[in-house]
């Protein structure tokens, strides 16, 4: 019934648990995703900068493997 589960986690566990019975049961992949909430104030740009800056390492390692 269910081939690919996606669960948004905040720390919190009932999810998770949940999620991994379910995709346990039906035999389906499972994708995990940690959310974090992160309010507008003066230090919000300083740390989007750096999930950015993450990202582009990790495309820019992913792109030099290719080569």
């Amino acid at each position: 019934m269910y081939n690919n589960l996606l669960v948004a986690v905040d720390g919190s566990e009932k999810a998770l648990t949940k999620a991994i019975a379910v995709a346990k049961t039906y035999e389906s992949s499972l994708k995990i995703v940690h959310v974090v909430e992160i309010h507008a104030s003066p230090y919000a740009h300083t740390v989007l900068s750096v999930y950015q800056q993450q990202d582009n390492n990790e495309e820019e390692t992913e792109q030099n493997m290719e080569h």
